[in-house]
């Protein structure tokens, strides 16, 4: 069983103005996904999907206009809490993106293999090395936003599992 803790915005978009026109700058993101990953009883896999709206970032809506184009640098998975009863050391995974109501995902856009579990012990994903790379880019920055969905599903090497992650992601947007 999985339950979202916190959900915050996945990030600010930050564009200004400057002289005769519209300066672009790298953006990290710093909203992040808090998660609880738990499963019952035996199982080692786990799944849990949150939901981010880009339309309720005050940032975003002032600026969603002028983007013209926009990638997604990395993406950190940082481990922020073990429960005494976990009994996992280390997690393979990966993360799928989505808007929602499609019913197909974008599998695959990060994965990991082997990360140990220890609290603050992080990984930075990097969708670029991933086939689907300008797939990711074109369903994130083109047309009309919408709230997308995460998945991150994975296997640990022991059951239960019971541990918190936080999820940022870095990205560039230009005009």
């Amino acid at each position: 069983m999985f339950c979202m803790r916190t959900l915050t915005a996945l990030g600010a978009l930050a564009l200004f103005s400057a002289g005769c026109g519209l300066v672009p700058i790298s953006v990290t993101a710093e909203g992040k996904v808090n998660t609880q990953i738990r499963t019952d009883g035996s199982s080692r896999t786990y799944e849990n999907i949150v939901s981010y709206d880009p339309t309720s970032n005050e940032d975003y809506n002032k600026y969603k206009d002028q983007i013209a184009e926009g990638s997604i640098d990395s993406i950190t998975i940082t481990v922020t809490r073990i429960e005494a009863d976990n009994a996992a050391t280390t997690v393979a995974g990966q993360v799928d993106v989505r808007r929602e109501g499609d019913s197909e995902w974008l599998d695959g856009v990060s994965q990991w293999q082997g990360f140990p579990l220890v609290v603050g012990n992080k990984v930075v994903l990097y969708p670029v090395e991933f086939e689907n790379y300008d797939a990711l880019n074109e369903l994130i920055f083109q047309g009309e936003p919408g709230v997308l969905e995460f998945r991150i599903q994975g296997e640990a090497d022991e059951a239960p599992v019971r541990f918190d992650i936080e999820v940022s992601i870095q990205f560039t947007a230009s005009t």
